[in-house]
């Protein structure tokens, strides 16, 4: 929740935050005019120090003003807020692919004004840095630099929505290429279908059979292994467009992706639920678009 937010229109929106215990937080959403078009009621935040707020719906518009309040004192403001369609951006590396990768991108600009992206940050694990990392992240717009960096099947996708739906659309970006889908999914739901509790139980007998420490030091060594081998078959391709995957490999060596899935790996069972996803599903949205392919 920051300056040049979507939220969705015509459904209860959901915010939620972390304050000291006992404090009274509040929310409001104004015009550019001042005028309250929702509000959410007060809540006093318990020993937990988590709060949850909900305004009423509104139609499509914008730019709006979000105002939060602390013991009904306005303490911080949100501009720039439009009022839309939102979906959620999710898989593997199709959805990945970047709009400044895709061969019409020339064309493209200048973007659709409409749209705005906001990108989850690839977060394999938690550690000192997670708070930093997650303080930087903000909304895109079209004449941002970083905004090029979104989904290319998003973009396509919002555009086609906001033309005709002639509302502002939302694009929350929350993928990684290579990803099984395993590393989407709570603990709870991967092991309580038979078809996929073999993910969960693989990995915690691997994940059980080292200590972090040792997990640690395999993460390290296959990632400065990657540092020199992905040169070398770049190097490989770049001269031989047309080698097979058997010459690559005895031009560069083996090949060790994805690594060994430890407790650091961004691939392991329920990892990016917890690090990347989790963060934002509680955000009211209008859907999900979603491409899984070749890891499972």
């Amino acid at each position: 929740f920051c300056n040049h937010c979507v939220l969705q229109q015509n459904k209860p929106i959901h915010i939620w935050g972390w304050g000291p215990a006992s404090t009274i937080v509040s929310l409001k959403l104004l015009d550019e005019s001042g005028h309250l078009l929702s509000a959410s009621p007060e809540y006093t935040i318990s020993e937990k120090e988590t709060f949850f707020l909900t305004l009423r719906p509104v139609s499509a518009g914008g730019p709006f003003v979000l105002q939060f309040f602390v013991n009904q004192m306005p303490v911080q403001e949100i501009s720039d807020v439009m009022v839309g369609e939102v979906f959620l951006a999710g898989g593997q590396s199709n959805m990945e692919f970047m709009v400044k990768q895709d061969a019409d991108y020339a064309s493209l600009k200048p973007f659709s004004s409409e749209i705005r992206m906001f990108q989850v940050p690839r977060i394999a694990f938690f550690d000192d840095s997670y708070e930093e990392i997650q303080s930087h992240t903000h909304w895109s717009l079209p004449s941002d630099a970083d905004f090029d960096e979104g989904s290319a099947v998003a973009y396509y996708f919002a555009d086609k929505l906001s033309g005709e739906l002639n509302v502002p659309v939302g694009i929350i970006c929350c993928n990684w290429g290579g990803t099984s889908a395993s590393a989407w999914q709570d603990q709870e739901t991967l092991v309580s279908s038979p078809e996929t509790l073999s993910y969960w139980e693989e990995y915690k007998a691997y994940a059980d059979s080292k200590s972090l420490e040792e997990h640690w030091k395999d993460r390290e060594d296959y990632l400065a292994y990657q540092e020199t081998w992905q040169p070398r078959i770049d190097a490989f391709y770049a001269e031989h467009p047309n080698g097979t995957w058997e010459e690559a490999l005895a031009f560069a060596g083996e090949c060790r992706w994805p690594g060994p899935v430890g407790p650091f790996h961004e691939f392991r069972p329920c990892g990016l639920y917890e690090t990347m996803l989790k963060a934002v599903t509680p955000y009211t949205l209008a859907g999900i678009i979603y491409y899984q392919g070749e890891s499972d």
